[in-house]
């Protein structure tokens, strides 16, 4: 085993769920979790509420999860937070801007969707990657 991650998705569902019909939550944390899984890494999809028990984790994603209540929980977090955004809230939402600095203030990294999000953060002085989204053809039925 590599290490443990839970993904807290922002539609805050677990699998099986509604939330995992949500396009951005299936590319952003169950793809993401299943390649991951792959390389040896133990992954949970879970809900705000199972911070509570994240000292069994080493590595929890927040995909868009920058609101107040998410950063507290984050703040007692003692392993790496990884704040995933892959669209541009704060214009999408300007009054947002100042909880996504707050919350990217105590990421280990910023992950995106796309290299001019990263280079967004990046030119902010916060530590960004890319991962793209890709289209999983094992979820199409065969013929």
């Amino acid at each position: 085993m590599k290490g443990s991650v839970i993904f807290i998705p922002f539609s805050d569902t677990l699998p099986g769920q509604s939330g995992q019909l949500n396009a951005s939550t299936r590319f952003r944390c169950y793809q993401n979790a299943k390649a991951l899984r792959k390389l040896g890494w133990v992954c949970e999809i879970g809900t705000r509420d199972k911070l509570y028990e994240l000292p069994n984790f080493d590595v929890a994603v927040f995909q868009k999860r920058y609101f107040t209540r998410d950063y507290e929980l984050a703040k007692k977090f003692k392993g790496k937070i990884v704040l995933d955004l892959s669209d541009p809230d704060w214009i999408l939402f300007p009054k947002r801007k100042a909880m996504i600095d707050k919350m990217a203030s105590i990421a280990s990294i910023i992950t995106t969707s796309s290299s001019k999000l990263a280079n967004h953060f990046s030119h902010a002085g916060y530590k960004a990657v890319c991962i793209t989204e890709g289209f999983d053809f094992s979820t199409v039925p065969s013929n």
